[in-house]
């Protein structure tokens, strides 16, 4: 059920519109092909490189605090024996404590 305007549009159309032979579209389109498969390799990669990167700075990073925070490291290291504070090792040996003298120290002798 077409009319003959429709008609005569449609050679129109057809007729303006330029026809492309066949190899030289191929290889338009491979060559598309290619710089797409091209620039879709190149994303993955620098996405894979800043994952494995991310996971090594983390590993890198996690091992750093652990071994930065063992508390055992320091209670293992020297202390001087009080030279620090300016008291020296002799004086450290012969302190001894003072006997408690305070209330409840006579409540065995009645």
């Amino acid at each position: 059920m077409t009319t003959d305007d429709d008609t005569s549009l449609v050679n129109r159309y057809r007729a303006s519109v330029e026809d492309v032979q066949s190899p030289n579209l191929d290889r338009l389109v491979k060559a598309a092909a290619v710089r797409y498969a091209t620039r879709t390799r190149v994303a993955r990669r620098v996405r894979d490189s800043f994952f494995v990167l991310a996971v090594v700075s983390a590993t890198i990073g996690v091992a750093w605090h652990i071994s930065r925070s063992n508390p055992h490291s320091d209670s293992l290291a020297v202390t001087d024996y009080g030279k620090i504070e300016g008291l020296s090792t002799s004086y450290l040996l012969q302190a001894g404590t003072q006997q408690y003298s305070g209330p409840g120290t006579l409540e065995g002798d009645i």
